[in-house]
């Protein structure tokens, strides 16, 4: 179902974000529960082969939540956050990656107050894992235990010669290069 979400701090309002939960019975103050994030461009989909795995890890029953992070899957999709009184497409490029970390751990946080979690073992792939790893640096009370797989995260673009060293060339480079390659067709076209 949907957890839904206050978002002042990102003057966001009321916000929903697609949560799959397993043994939901064991929802006690004693359990802290496994929680499952996706990397860019997924959902919590991606991960549906590791879920009973996870939920009898080791033999013991334990509670599993997944979700799809803000903006992403089955989750709301509000436009980005603005600088304050700037568009955000104004903002340096530092200041817009701020934004963006910003946007999610905000977000993660906010659902996990919603569920009145106290603490949580966080699992996450990719982006979801540099995201997750960000939250824990601001929240390390509410993370026991950070599991991350294949982690990525922002970087500074190259210069000089390594932003030339194995660039994409031809038309993907061109459409990459353009925005519309790393998921931008996707993000222009919407659920369609």
């Amino acid at each position: 179902g949907h957890v839904t979400v206050q978002l002042p701090s990102l003057n966001l309002g009321a916000q929903r974000i697609n949560t799959l939960e397993i043994h939901p019975d064991l929802n006690s103050t004693d359990e802290v529960p496994i929680v499952w994030l996706h990397g860019a461009g997924a959902g919590l989909g991606f991960g549906f082969r590791n879920f009973d795995s996870l939920a009898n890890l080791g033999g013991v029953r334990r509670r599993v939540l997944a979700l799809d992070w803000l903006g992403q899957a089955g989750s709301s999709r509000p436009s980005f956050p603005s600088g304050g009184l700037r568009p955000a497409w104004t903002l340096s490029e530092s200041q817009q990656v701020e934004l963006a970390i910003r946007f999610s751990v905000d977000s993660l946080e906010a659902w996990r107050a919603a569920l009145g979690l106290e603490r949580m073992d966080l699992i996450a792939h990719s982006m979801g894992g540099y995201l997750a790893t960000q939250y824990a640096l601001a929240h390390p009370e509410r993370v026991r235990r950070l599991v991350l797989v294949s982690p990525v995260g922002w970087a500074a673009k190259p210069e000089g010669e390594l932003a030339t060293r194995g660039r994409a060339g031809g038309l993907f480079g061109a459409l990459w290069d353009a925005g519309i390659g790393n998921f931008g067709a996707a993000r222009m076209f919407g659920r369609g």
